[in-house]
């Protein structure tokens, strides 16, 4: 299947994967193997103006480089799931509180 096919071509097309794994008595179903083209979708709907994660790659980077990453992403994706291993450093997420208004010294605003 060529990449440009498997980037556009609709999911109701193709032969569907269905992924169960165990891990530490947790099942963890997944309807379908994720492929390149809801990749595409997803990193093109990802808000340009926000910050980067943990691996310091700016949005805009990987928008504009979505069609060529898309498939390794999606097979990385894929083999997390059928491993059951996702990588610690994607488990992390950057908070920023906030302040809106009231006391700037009580921990409920």
């Amino acid at each position: 299947m060529s990449t440009r096919k498997a980037l556009t071509e609709p999911a109701s097309t193709r032969t569907s994967k269905f992924v169960v794994m165990s891990s530490d008595n947790n099942k963890i179903a997944v309807s379908h193997a994720i492929y390149a083209f809801e990749v595409v979708g997803a990193v093109a709907l990802a808000y340009s103006c926000k910050a980067t994660g943990p691996d310091d790659i700016p949005v805009l980077v990987l928008k504009n480089c979505r069609l060529v990453i898309a498939p390794r992403l999606a097979k990385l994706i894929n083999e997390c799931f059928v491993l059951g291993v996702f990588p610690n450093v994607l488990k992390i997420a950057r908070v920023t509180p906030l302040f809106k208004s009231g006391d700037k010294s009580c921990c409920n605003n």
